[in-house]
């Protein structure tokens, strides 16, 4: 309680801070129900007087099951299943575990992750998993194990601020044009997060930034090494008073230092294409080719999009988009080589999130690449 809290005894009452501290003991989901009251003064008591604070709780239900299902016509089905324990070891403590099955990826994964580790907002994140993946571009098969932390400022239900920094150890096995091939590399990734909007899944105003930012050292026949970054921005812009018209739009730019492309492991490279990329193009299908005409995957990237959300209804809408992008064998993107997909998505509005189903085409259509791409999933794209 004493690190939750954002006051100290003999500080002046603020209502403020015992809002704040109900909304924390709820955020670590130990309790379902949280009441914070003052005692009331004796009678004739002189002033100021320094009163208790009484917190009165009810624990929740520690367990939650969860589950998900995707489609999109370029990746197939995809599913997941997972299972969480709350306040594990009767200290904050979470525990979760993830099945993910679809047909190009399918993982597992086991996390530890003790809350308001040290301080306020502040997580140790202890991440284990295995990988199998199956795309056009490479075969993989990994195994990881890493520790972060993370910090966290802002609301409860919508952070702010999230940053974090770790470090990882990843034994990897690919096979792609290059042959095959066995890495063991250690990552140390760096993340910041920035969220201005107005809400989580479903933004109408605001904008949100983000950029990763890691060293690869990496062994193969011999030890070399990385760097690799990434930034993302979203700007979300009302067009008409009550927000049902909105202007969304995205940027992506990423860029890889210190290795050539056929150097760096297939699975660390940048790929574009899909329905959280370019819309229209299959999955990993924008960008360089090998011999057999399969993505090879670069060392620069950008995606550009744009959307116009119209709510017609309270429970249905339309959003016709504009992608735009490539990838790069160098580590500086080429402006003049753009890839374009356009389509008209179709939105499905619940009390928790908007139902999306987009569908799209490529500009220039190339040989293999297909006419329609259609794309289903909870939430907006971007």
């Amino acid at each position: 309680m004493a690190r939750l809290s954002r006051f100290k005894a003999g500080e002046p009452y603020d209502q403020r801070r015992i809002d704040d501290l109900r909304e924390a003991l709820v955020a670590t989901g130990v309790f379902a129900t949280v009441q914070i009251t003052p005692e009331r003064p004796p009678e004739g008591a002189p002033e100021p007087v320094a009163v208790p604070i009484v917190v009165r709780t009810e624990q929740a239900k520690v367990r939650t099951l969860s589950a998900s299902l995707g489609y999109a016509t370029d990746e197939g089905p995809n599913g997941s299943i997972g299972w969480q324990h709350r306040n594990l070891l009767g200290g904050e403590e979470r525990f979760t575990t993830e099945a993910k099955v679809g047909t190009i990826e399918q993982s597992a994964l086991a996390t530890l992750e003790l809350i308001n580790f040290g301080r306020r907002d502040q997580s140790l994140l202890f991440p284990f998993t295995i990988k199998r993946e199956r795309p056009l571009a490479f075969d993989a098969d990994s195994i990881s194990f890493g520790v972060a932390v993370t910090r966290q400022a802002g609301p409860v239900v919508q952070r702010r601020w999230v940053g974090s920094l770790g470090t990882e150890l990843n034994a990897t096995r690919t096979v792609d044009s290059t042959g095959e091939r066995r890495f063991l590399l250690l990552s140390t990734p760096l993340s910041l997060r920035y969220d201005a909007t107005d809400d989580l899944l479903n933004p109408t105003q605001g904008y949100r930034l983000g950029a990763i930012l890691a060293l690869d050292i990496a062994t193969e026949d011999s030890l070399f090494s990385y760097g690799r970054f990434e930034a993302t921005g979203s700007y979300y812009l009302p067009i008409d008073d009550d927000g049902r018209l909105v202007l969304a739009q995205r940027l992506r730019f990423g860029s890889i230092v210190g290795a050539g492309q056929q150097r760096i492991p297939a699975t660390r490279r940048f790929y574009a294409g899909g329905g959280g990329s370019i819309r229209g193009f299959g999955f990993q299908r924008v960008g360089p080719r090998d011999a057999e005409d399969d993505p090879q995957g670069g060392r620069s990237l950008i995606e550009l999009s744009g959307e116009i959300r119209w709510r017609i209804t309270e429970t249905l809408g339309i959003a016709p988009f504009l992608d735009a992008g490539n990838v790069y064998a160098g580590p500086n993107p080429e402006l003049d080589r753009f890839r374009f997909g356009a389509g008209l998505g179709l939105r499905y509005y619940t009390s928790f999130a908007p139902v999306r189903l987009d569908i799209a085409t490529p500009f220039r259509r190339r040989d293999g690449e297909e006419r329609i791409a259609i794309y289903v999933s909870v939430g907006q794209s971007f």
